[in-house]
């Protein structure tokens, strides 16, 4: 198959397949049916194919930098459409299963729905009641997951590789291990601080110690620190307009971003970004819930679905479509990031004094940085080959150590995200922090309202998926991607918050 040949295949297959996962996720359709696509391009995704772009990648002199790229770029598709098929029966079972209802004395409602009742629970006993009819759900999912990663490995093996580990590395180029270590000093640094923030932050606000204090908290936690009627629904859509519109990123083609939010008894409850064709078609689909949580949310997908509405449609297939993900991450986060700064809470939402509500959120970035990190341990050691009996109890134990706050050991089979996104997200924060800093300096801390900022931010999404975090980090001058930029969210927050002056 000519290089031509695969970009279109991969092109049709890509469009098929995110429709598909569209429709069943937004809700409109009972079942997720993917049996059928990755039939349809089998040809793709198949050993055959792998070996014949390792074997053009190996024939491609140094002197031609550019085709050795899209090639590496077209073999890593390759090799996740490879290790996608391979495991998919048990995708849909997974899939199947979450979206079920849960019926019980304490909740009748879809159980991917649950953590939402809980940060609504005021209740700590009735938190633990829930979290409890929460995990008797997650276990009957626990077999398929499990398999699933077994079947992972086994794919990988036959393409060669001697683990899951190995195989996502040759994909991505990072090497995951030395990425786990590289925040051991800064959060062993901020530790002692940390903890001491964290306990005076959140026994107040829950009423129990900081020993007792488990995951399902920390969405009640968080909505204690939010204020009242300043996150309504019926601005949400008007803060979003009024802030793409300040920064003049509005994409050139009309009804390139389709906004789904509407509700559906078995939409998914975590927000998603889908292209189906690169630009010209991006779907953003969010169930909303109400309060921060909504707006958080909204303005990230949309800084993902502005990136891919900006890509160049004259950039071959394999750099709009596939590429690094903690770049892509870090758009959506550049996004959200400015529903937390004073300017905009003050301007846009009429919210002069966010002090309390600054100070939850900066503890909140600590929290989830310590968290990932640790996510990330646990998922070098399993998917590097290590036994998976005792996975759960490490998992608990190395989450529950990181961040302070118990975590379930049955959760460990659901939390872990299989692809390390673990890892695209902690490269996503750092370089989102190094663009944030580089755009208040220049353009000031108002950047966000700011048509210069948004000019440079279409120049660079034009680029698509061209480069790497890494890679268009030091293009634009701001050196490698440096775990210490992100101290200021590892460490407690001293009355200076992201976003403040």
């Amino acid at each position: 198959m000519q290089v031509a040949e695969y970009r279109k295949q991969i092109e049709r297959f890509e469009e098929s397949l995110n429709c598909e996962l569209y429709r069943f996720f937004s809700g409109q359709d009972t079942s997720l049916s993917l049996a059928h696509i990755y039939s349809d391009f089998s040809d793709l995704h198949s050993l055959d194919a792998y070996r014949e772009i390792d074997s053009e990648i190996e024939r491609t002199p140094a002197s031609y930098p550019s085709r050795i790229r899209s090639l590496e770029k077209i073999r890593g598709l390759i090799i996740e459409g490879y290790l996608d098929a391979r495991s998919l029966a048990l995708v849909q079972e997974a899939a199947s299963l979450d979206a079920q209802s849960v019926h019980s004395s304490e909740v009748d409602a879809p159980m991917m729905q649950i953590p939402v009742l809980l940060a609504r629970q005021p209740d700590v006993a009735r938190r633990r009641e829930l979290n409890t009819v929460y995990i008797r759900a997650l276990l009957q999912s626990e077999k398929v997951r499990r398999d699933r990663i077994a079947r992972l490995h086994e794919a990988a093996r036959e393409l060669g590789f001697d683990s899951y580990l190995r195989a996502c590395e040759r994909v991505t180029s990072i090497d995951y291990r030395v990425l786990s270590g590289a925040f051991d000093s800064l959060l062993a640094a901020s530790e002692a601080e940390y903890l001491d923030d964290l306990r005076t932050s959140i026994e107040p606000a829950l009423g129990i110690s900081l020993e007792q204090v488990h995951r399902c908290d920390v969405g009640y936690w968080l909505s204690v620190h939010e204020p009242p009627n300043v996150f309504g629904a019926r601005g949400l859509i008007s803060a979003l307009d009024e802030t793409i519109g300040r920064l003049g990123v509005q994409p050139e083609r009309a009804n390139s971003i389709l906004l789904d939010l509407e509700a559906r008894p078995r939409k998914a409850l975590r927000a998603f970004c889908l292209p189906i064709r690169i630009p010209s078609d991006i779907r953003v689909v969010m169930l909303p819930t109400g309060g921060y949580r909504d707006f958080a949310a909204l303005f990230h997908e949309s800084g993902h679905a502005h990136h891919l509405a900006w890509t160049s449609p004259d950039l071959p297939a394999e750099h709009r479509i596939h590429g690094d993900r903690g770049l892509a991450e870090a758009y959506g986060f550049l996004l959200e990031h400015v529903t937390r700064e004073r300017l905009w809470l003050l301007e846009i939402q009429s919210y002069p004094d966010s002090s309390r509500f600054l100070h939850s959120r900066a503890l909140f970035d600590a929290y989830n940085i310590r968290r990932h990190v640790a996510m990330l341990k646990c998922e070098v050691l399993l998917y590097g080959g290590a036994d998976s009996s005792d996975a759960p109890q490490v998992y608990a134990e190395t989450l529950t150590q990181y961040t302070g706050v118990r975590h379930d050991p049955e959760c460990c089979w659901s939390d872990l995200d299989d692809g390390f996104y673990s890892a695209d997200y902690l490269r996503a924060w750092i370089f989102e922090a190094m663009l944030r800093e580089h755009f208040r300096v220049r353009f000031g801390y108002d950047w966000f309202h700011s048509r210069e900022a948004g000019k440079f931010l279409k120049e660079i999404w034009e680029t698509g998926q061209l480069y790497t975090a890494d890679e268009l980090s030091r293009e634009i001058g701001l050196g490698t991607l440096d775990p210490q930029v992100l101290d200021s969210r590892s460490r407690p927050p001293d009355g200076t918050f992201p976003g403040s002056r």
